[in-house]
């Protein structure tokens, strides 16, 4: 058992560099909340490592307030590939459609943490881990 909720929190400190549809192209909005995500997962992560679920909760309950944030703001990249009319409100939904889903996970994983459910916690760190890996795909452009 031990050793599953390691794996899962080893896991989750990977996810310490979250940061769907980052852009460093300059001090934007959308730039801040990621570095808080960042910081925030970095946090939940030592919190879940150790055992600590108050605290991850904690964490969790932050870092759904960073999407919320997020989820009003568009990605840099939007802007470097010239993105209007449609091209751009296709874009939007499916950004926004990602942050809903992240959200729900981290909702998902706020009661699993609660219910101190390892199996569920490992499950849903490996979900946000995918959500990480499709939003930088889909949405960080490079400068």
């Amino acid at each position: 058992m031990k050793k599953g909720l390691l794996a899962g929190a080893i896991l989750l400190s990977t996810l310490s560099s979250v940061s769907i549809a980052h852009g460093s192209c300059g001090d934007t909005d959308l730039h801040g909340y990621m570095q808080d995500i960042k910081s925030e997962m970095r946090q939940m992560s030592s919190a879940v490592k150790s055992g600590d679920h108050d605290a991850a909760t904690e964490y969790v309950d932050q870092l759904i307030v960073s999407f919320q944030k997020s989820r009003n703001t568009h990605p840099h990249q939007f802007e470097i590939e010239g993105l209007e009319g449609e091209a751009l409100a296709q874009q939007t939904e499916q950004y926004v459609q990602l942050i809903d889903s992240t959200i729900k996970t981290l909702q998902d994983l706020n009661v699993a943490l609660v219910a101190n459910d390892k199996k569920t916690i490992r499950q849903l760190v490996g979900e946000m881990g995918k959500h990480r890996k499709a939003g930088h795909s889909t949405f960080k452009g490079s400068c």
